[in-house]
């Protein structure tokens, strides 16, 4: 609860909105859980359009 001392008590309300995260942020924590759930990967598949 809060209050000033000017009038009853209030509670303190706190920002329920989801964080904005920036593109280099969402890289980052996308990175580091990849790297830290998979130590190693073999990945399989084949290439198209190259020349």
């Amino acid at each position: 609860m809060y209050n000033d001392g000017s009038g009853p008590a209030t509670p303190h309300l706190q920002d329920t909105r989801p964080r904005a995260l920036s593109v280099s942020e969402l890289n980052h924590q996308a990175r580091h859980l990849l790297e830290s759930s998979f130590m190693q990967v073999w990945v399989e598949g084949e290439l198209s359009g190259f020349s």
